[in-house]
């Protein structure tokens, strides 16, 4: 199933698609991280009920940052389809979520899913370069390689679910929220929305303006959502209208639309920005010959 950019001109069109096509990605990203966790959480618990340990203080086998990521190459999987499936776009995804076997060693999520497309390829790559697996593993270890003489096992049992539950389950990190303050302590579950948020908005401002350039419009606006959660650069920039294939500045960085990826992740995490076309009698007033 995909969205079609029915009417690329139209705030409340671009809107209400960009709103179906987000939401769908955040229903496969919160169905992928519950996967996700209770997997890492049953290969935790089979190293915590192995009957040798490595060394003292150690973890037992197999909990393994490895292993943790062959399980994140599924989240990929599930998240990528999610994005190629949904916008109006000429790769060829799987016609349904792929399954946590699809998952190959030894090829990308790109290969897996037959994505083509370079924009879209390097979304998929930038997905599987995420350190959250990282965290994830950090998060449990630290359960595992308590002191059990200290520690009860329905203790540590309890512990390890508190780590790897999608809403308790947290990581201190700085991260950036969609007004560009820091925080600490997101779940999982919040981070896993902040991903499929970031990259929904760069993949629907990228396939906007492919639509924008196939009807030959010659302009493209910047549209803000306008509550008190966008950000100070993000505000400045709505409403201004540039020629396709050129750039606005956002915050001193210039950016093709929301959510491009070679500006920082400051100016990109969990924007909720998009772009619309502009005809030519739009584009002349505004300014665009």
């Amino acid at each position: 199933m995909s969205t079609i950019l029915l009417d690329v001109t139209s705030p409340g069109s671009q809107t209400s698609q960009r709103a179906v096509f987000e939401r769908r990605v955040q229903q496969e990203s919160t169905r992928a991280l519950g996967v996700l966790l209770d997997d890492v959480h049953l290969i935790a618990r089979q190293a915590l009920d192995a009957p040798v340990l490595i060394a003292a203080g150690q973890p037992r086998e197999p909990f393994t940052l490895g292993a943790v990521r062959r399980l994140w190459s599924s989240f990929v999987d599930t998240v990528g389809w999610a994005l190629v499936s949904t916008v109006g776009t000429d790769v060829t995804a799987l016609d349904s979520p792929p399954s946590p076997t699809h998952s190959a060693d030894g090829l990308t999520a790109a290969q897996r899913l037959g994505v083509t497309d370079p924009f879209v390829v390097s979304t998929l790559d930038r997905l599987e370069a995420i350190d959250l697996p990282a965290e994830i593993h950090t998060s449990a270890l630290s359960v595992l390689t308590q002191d059990t003489r200290k520690v009860s096992r329905k203790q540590l049992l309890a512990a390890l679910s508190a780590a790897l539950d999608p809403e308790t389950g947290r990581v201190i990190t700085n991260i950036t929220t969609d007004d560009g303050t820091s925080t600490e302590g997101d779940s999982w579950a919040v981070q896993a929305q902040r991903i499929a948020r970031t990259e929904s908005t760069a993949l629907f401002s990228h396939f906007t303006e492919q639509e924008i350039s196939r009807k030959n419009y010659p302009g493209k606006r910047w549209v803000s959502v306008r509550d008190n959660r966008v950000r100070h650069s993000h505000a400045e920039v709505n409403g201004t209208a540039v020629r396709v294939g050129e750039t606005f500045i956002v915050g001193g960085y210039a950016m093709t639309g929301p959510g491009d990826p070679s500006a920082p992740y400051s100016e990109r995490a969990n924007c909720r920005c998009h772009l619309i076309g502009l005809g030519f009698k739009a584009a002349r007033a505004a300014g665009i010959r």
